[in-house]
């Protein structure tokens, strides 16, 4: 089984009044034991914005499977979104708002706005984590252990929750 792991390097220069121990570089990788097989992104800023989303959508990209529609018929959450976009499969109101929303709890721009990253989702799709890509030119899947990934979060980041808790209140 493949993994996530979130890694981050304190760069000085990044940081300001608002992110001065938060600030560096980074990176979110999918990896089999030490070798990495896809860099997700790697990005230079604040790793309070993305682990706070991160945590906010844990339940959700734990126990969410992707909403599914008629014409929908990709092999991953990222195709599926991306066919619903490209073939306008918009004849229902309400699942459109499903699929936003669906969006804004598992895809990776969501959780980085500002930041140029590919749209990338990570999620549950036919009883399996995974995370996935997809554009016109380009699409990529891996399935992975989400379970693991989240506890790798708390282990190395859990006091950047804490104190990040603390200064959204």
């Amino acid at each position: 089984m493949k993994d996530l792991r979130l890694t981050f390097e304190k760069i000085a220069w990044v940081a300001n009044e608002y992110s001065s121990d938060y600030g560096g570089e980074v990176c979110l990788n999918i990896v089999l034991g030490n070798k990495t097989l896809k860099e997700v992104f790697s990005i230079k800023g604040d790793l309070r914005e993305f682990v706070d989303w991160l945590i906010q959508n844990k339940n959700k990209m734990l126990h969410e499977e992707f909403p599914s529609s008629e014409g929908m018929e990709g092999d991953s959450i990222a195709s599926n979104i991306f066919s619903f976009y490209e073939n306008d499969l918009f004849e229902n109101p309400k699942f459109e708002d499903q699929i936003f929303q669906y969006r804004k709890s598992h895809g990776i721009r969501f959780g980085l706005r500002g930041y140029d990253v590919d749209d990338v989702y990570i999620g549950l799709f036919n009883g399996q984590y995974e995370v996935s890509f997809c554009d016109e030119n380009s699409s990529w899947k891996f399935e992975v252990d989400l379970n693991s990934f989240y506890k790798q979060i708390l282990l190395d980041h859990g006091s950047l929750i804490i104190s990040s808790n603390e200064t959204n209140r």
